[in-house]
């Protein structure tokens, strides 16, 4: 007995493995009924549902309604969530320019010849990709993978379903059209100069190669024409032939078959039979040429046409070449200028897919505005957001956000639902997928994200997404892995994202709320000294939050009116260097109060008009958040605090109740005034172009340009001050602080505010040589500043760099400017606390993506850090720890930090919204707006700036909501006491194009 069940089992799991074996190596997922229970549905078909239900059954929508019954479903509770449908991207490259930046993964751009139309971008994406699973995270199930638009037509568009699988046929979109990518304008004309050098060139090889395509298709309909003449032709003989060659049913003997009569005619004059002929061979195929096939598959209307264009102009010429060809065009991608012929592509019916306020890197992205997407839906056309980037992929719900609130904001009516269509049932119009996706509706698929808030704002976040109603993305689980992190990256790098992460809570849509802030946020920021050319003290060192102390009365009470006046000291001394030291901090409190009576005459007999905002929620950067009022004089503040009612009535007030008061912002390492067009070299002043890799001398504050249009745009964002600094090489030089605005307009200070190196762009070596140099050159420096006389007389060895290059060294030697040392792994970090350390420099680290992971070690060496963008990409092998935690970690072990923007001059004001997010991922809120205002002008040793205080300088924006918000803009702002008008070249473009046509 024991026998036979032995034997019974070995076969019963034999048969299990080989049931197994005969399996695909990925067996579909089982599916299983799922109840969305009592979220808000934005459905974007015109309506959000509120308290609704949601059943998903085999994968599709099977009923949306209230009080659905379960029916053994799987139930999840999303009572004060919000569901959309799955986001769509229609300008993606993840895939075929994969992460991490490398040579070998760029294979997006197939830049032979200006005409690749047989590429496909299917045969090079990589599905392994670690942007997918990102994107994904932020609430994007489906993207168009296209090839990049070096080329006039670069090939076919990839559809796919963002899971990951092994191959992209598993990822493919099912029943999906082929998209054609072409491309117009400056890309084409740059990259192939042999073939086009010009706008002209490229509608005319464009032209030529429809041209060739039509005689193409016509070449090919000849043949299959005369393929089937002659096919109907030979199969008429044959069949002839055949029944006279076949015996009859009936008389199988041949000897017995009747001969037919013969006529007289035919027997009295036999005829000569005709020669025997060949058939006639089929009509020869034409050569195929895959090239023309798919521009044929264009014309007849099988593959959409996307393309790449920017102008007006050249959106309109690409209209006409479609007409003359006989095809349609679905959409224009990046379409800067769509404003201007919004009405045409409305009548046209053509989408067009956009940014949301991408703009200045190239002149045919010189036009942009921020209201370009509603005001195309305002007229009646399809507007789309999309990303064209493996970071705005993972926020499209944010980009349409901006878009959206500043339609609102210039008087269009539009629905959160229009914008939430933006980057959903649009984009699945355009890209010919709208009846199985792009709006919650009966029998779509189930592509469903969740949000943990309203999807509108910066600090919401994605909770569930779904793909056909199987979830890929949980936010309590830790994200999928890619086949290229598994062993680069740790486990601590794959993380449920509340991982040992302060509690923050975040603003309403209202004004802040009163938040009790961090200890760096309850103090004053003390009294600074004017650099001295000898090395200060450690007491002089920049100190981190642990060492400041309680603000001085002076912030909240007041003197009398009229009793203070503005400082008599010139801007340009205003740049100033720390000493933190609590000796100095009460010595600074006592100057003030001596300051403010000593200059009271001087006050009263100048009569300055002062200003005044009552009630207005105050965010003094020294106190936690409350409701009060500020005074100020001239360019300086008089008073800050609850019921300065004295005041009100020598001063111009301000009813705030409604609004909140924050100092002027500031951001590090921008190019504003350096760089009006990133890809025109004549219009860049952020570089010394030498074959030195080390050139402290170089001081970028002499090519500043006060009227750059790049100003009053960053201005628009509540930033009042900021630093320019240089780039390219290893030690590229000096920054400057720069003030936008004032009395004498925006200007820069000559006082060099740091020198900076960067192991990243324009360095070419590895990081063992950039130390070696680094050390080279302060010790060479060093030598000289020791030996100037026998330097003088020739007596010394030849040192590595050149005289004026050592002295600007001793800036940084005699510790008068702080060294900013750009870099991102723990290992250099660390390396360069004990660089810092041994050098006996102030050191300023900048980018830090991998902070985190060593947060105590720059807290305890008290060594401030300028942040970059808020990022979770691997994008190099330097980055494979990026987490969107960065912030929130380095403020909880104690480190003070600036932000500097996501691009040096055009993006700037995309800093509020890249803090915003790292608030949504655990930084505090107070933390978040001390390193846009005080933290910065601690870590460059600048004093009166960046707080609400008197004394301190009147840079004052006032808000009607929470800064960080997508829907904020300032409404006033104040630089040096000066208000400064709102409005830039894009505010201007906006109201000529406001109405069409133009008169």
């Amino acid at each position: 007995m024991i026998r036979r069940f032995r034997l019974f089992l070995w076969c019963s799991l034999s048969l299990v493995w080989l049931d197994q074996t005969t399996k695909p190596l990925e067996a579909a997922p089982l599916r299983r009924d799922l109840l969305l229970r009592g979220g808000t549905l934005w459905t974007a078909t015109g309506a959000i549902l509120k308290d609704h239900d949601l059943l998903v059954r085999d994968g599709k929508i099977a009923a949306i309604g209230r009080h659905l019954s379960a029916n053994g479903a799987m139930v999840l509770d999303v009572r004060g969530k919000h569901l959309t449908p799955g986001l769509i991207d229609t300008h993606s490259h993840i895939g075929v320019y994969p992460i991490p930046w490398a040579s070998a993964h760029a294979d997006g751009n197939e830049m032979v010849k200006a005409i690749t139309a047989y590429a496909s971008a299917e045969h090079a994406f990589w599905p392994q990709d670690p942007a997918i699973p990102r994107a994904v995270e932020g609430g994007t199930t489906t993207a168009q993978i296209l090839p990049g638009s070096a080329n006039l037509i670069g090939g076919r568009s990839l559809i796919v379903r963002l899971r990951l699988k092994r191959t992209v046929q598993e990822m493919r979109f099912p029943l999906a059209p082929y998209g054609v990518k072409m491309a117009c304008g400056e890309n084409p004309k740059r990259v192939h100069r042999n073939q086009t050098r010009t706008r002209m060139g490229n509608i005319a090889l464009m032209r030529m190669a429809f041209q060739q395509a039509r005689e193409y298709k016509q070449r090919w309909d000849d043949y299959q024409r005369d393929l089937a003449r002659w096919n109907k032709k030979h199969a008429t003989k044959a069949t002839a032939a055949s029944s006279a060659q076949t015996p009859s049913p009936k008389n199988t003997d041949a000897s017995k078959t009747p001969k037919a009569p013969t006529s007289a005619a035919s027997t009295s004059a036999p005829i000569s039979p005709k020669p025997p002929t060949d058939p006639p061979k089929p009509p020869q195929a034409p050569t195929r040429d895959l090239n023309l096939e798919v521009l044929q598959g264009v014309i007849e209307g099988k593959h959409l046409v996307h393309i790449h264009c920017y102008r007006a102009d050249e959106m309109r010429w690409m209209i006409a070449l479609a007409g003359e060809f006989g095809f349609r065009i679905r959409s224009f991608h990046h379409a800067i200028e769509a404003y201007k012929i919004r009405d045409i592509l409305a009548k046209e019916q053509i989408a067009a897919s956009l940014w949301a306020d991408w703009w200045g890197f190239k002149m045919e992205a010189f036009d942009t505005i921020e209201e370009n997407a509603p005001l195309i839906a305002a007229a009646g056309g399809r507007a789309i957001i999309h990303s064209d980037s493996s970071v705005g992929i993972q926020r499209l719900n944010q980009e349409a956000a901006k878009a959206y609130y500043r339609g609102l904001a210039m008087g269009l009516k539009l629905s959160e639902d229009e914008a939430i269509r933006w980057v959903t049932r649009n984009p699945a119009w355009a890209l010919g997928i709208d009846a199985y996706v792009g709006t919650l509706e009966v029998g779509k698929y189930a592509d469903i994200t969740i949000w943990d808030g309203h999807p509108l704002r910066v600090y919401t976040r994605t909770s569930n997404v779904f793909i056909d109603g199987q979830i890929v993305y949980d936010r309590q689980k830790p994200r999928p892995m890619t086949d290229f992190e598994i062993g680069l990256t740790d486990d601590t790098a794959i993380y449920p994202s509340t991982t040992s992460l302060p509690t923050s809570p975040i603003p309403s849509n209202g004004p802040l709320r009163t938040q009790k802030p961090a200890s760096s946020e309850t103090s004053e920021t003390p009294s600074r000294m004017r650099p001295q050319l000898q090395r200060p003290s450690p007491s002089q060192r920049l100190s981190t939050a642990q060492t400041e102390r309680p603000a001085p009365n002076t912030t909240t009470e007041h003197p009398a009116p009229n009793t203070t006046t503005e400082r008599p000291q010139t801007e340009i001394n205003t740049v100033q260097r720390p000493h933190l030291d609590a000796k100095a901090s009460a010595r600074s409190a006592s100057q003030a109060s001596v300051r403010s009576a000593s200059h009271t005459q001087t006050e009263a007999s100048t009569k300055t008009p002062c200003v005044m905002i009552r009630q207005a929620m105050l965010h003094t950067m020294l106190t936690p958040a409350s409701r009060g009022d500020v005074v100020w004089r001239g360019k300086q503040i008089v008073a800050v605090g609850p019921n300065l009612s004295s005041y009100a009535g020598s001063c111009k007030v301000i009813q705030g109740s409604d609004y909140l008061v924050t100092p002027g912002f500031a951001v590090a390492q921008t190019g504003l005034g350096l760089t009006e067009v990133m890809a025109e070299s004549n219009t860049q002043n952020d570089k010394m172009l030498s074959p030195l890799d080390i050139k402290p001398a170089f001081q970028v504050s002499e090519g500043f340009h006060p009227r750059s249009v790049t100003l009053p745009v960053a201005r628009l964002s509540g930033i009042t001050q900021a630093e320019i600094a240089p780039i390219n090489g290893l030690v590229s030089g000096q920054s400057a602080l720069i003030s936008l605005g004032g009395k004498q307009g925006p200007h820069v200070y000559d006082t060099p505010l740091a020198l900076h190196a960067g192991f990243g762009s324009g360095w070419r070596g590895s990081t063992a040589h950039a130390w070696l140099k680094l050390r080279e050159a302060l010790d060479d420096a060093r030598f000289y500043h020791a030996n100037k006389t026998a330097y003088n007389l020739g007596k010394l060895r030849t040192l590595s760099l050149p005289r004026i290059h050592l002295e600007a060294l001793g800036l940084v030697l005699r510790r008068q400017i702080p060294l900013v040392l750009s870099l991102h792994r723990a290992e250099e970090i660390r390396r360069a606390i004990r660089f810092a350390k041994a050098q006996r420099i102030r050191l300023v680290l900048s980018g830090v993506a991998e902070g985190w992971k060593v947060a105590d070690d720059l807290a305890k060496a008290r060594i401030p850090v300028l942040l970059g963008s808020a990022n979770n990409l691997p994008r190099s092998f330097d980055t494979l720890h990026s987490r969107f935690e960065n912030a929130a970690l380095l403020a909880k072990a104690g480190v003070v930090f600036a932000f500097t923007p996501p691009e040096r001059a055009h993006f700037i004001r995309n800093t509020l919204q890249e803090v915003g997010i790292m608030v949504a991922h655990g930084l505090p809120h107070a933390t978040a707006l001390a390193g846009l205002s005080r933290h910065f002008f601690e870590i460059f040793g600048i004093r009166d700036y960046g707080v609400l205080r008197a004394n301190a300088y009147a840079n004052i924006v006032l808000w009607k909501n929470d800064p960080l918000e997508l829907s904020s803009r300032p409404v006033r702002i104040w630089i040096h006491g000066q208000p400064v008008p709102l409005h830039s070249r894009q505010t201007l473009l906006r109201d000529r194009y406001r109405t069409l046509p133009l008169p």
